[in-house]
């Protein structure tokens, strides 16, 4: 196995409200790019944010579980904080093969698109004031997959 990775997308039936994120481990770190669109919304966290190195992350908390389809994770800045609770029917995932430098490697990857996505976007005038929460969504039927050392093991550790 060379990577590990979790990739999701998800949209609002009016296309409105969008979010989508790829991440995961390589060389022991672990890292997301995520992007969260809403009416007058247009945030986009990285690394350092989502930079996780010896378990110690300075805006991320992660756990996954791909046996019981799940991915909770929250990310936060200075003034930003946006948290995600994923699930997904473990019934549901279609294995994946993947392009790799010796081939295709059959179910290097397990992706579903029936989970559904519970998002909440919290705001806070600066690094000690209290956060507020400013938007909520849910989406159905949205992508999720966990490839790699991902697809095959069950648990991360908690960054």
């Amino acid at each position: 196995m060379y990577s590990s990775w979790i990739w999701s997308q998800a949209f609002s039936s009016d296309n409105t409200v969008r979010l989508a994120l790829a991440g995961g481990e390589i060389m022991g770190l672990r890292a997301y790019l995520i992007g969260y669109r809403a009416p007058g919304v247009s945030w986009s966290f990285r690394p350092f944010t989502t930079l996780c190195v010896g378990g110690w992350s300075m805006g991320m908390t992660e756990r996954h579980d791909r046996e019981e389809g799940m991915l909770d994770l929250h990310v936060y800045g200075w003034r930003r904080k946006l948290v995600l609770h994923m699930k997904v029917p473990k019934d549901s995932y279609m294995h994946l093969a993947c392009p790799l430098a010796t081939g295709h490697e059959p179910d290097y990857a397990v992706e579903s698109f029936h989970a559904s996505i519970s998002l909440e976007a919290y705001t806070r005038p600066g690094p000690w004031g209290s956060w507020r929460l400013v938007h909520t969504h849910t989406f159905e039927n949205a992508a999720l997959e966990f490839g790699g050392k991902y697809a095959h093991e069950q648990k991360t550790k908690e960054a």
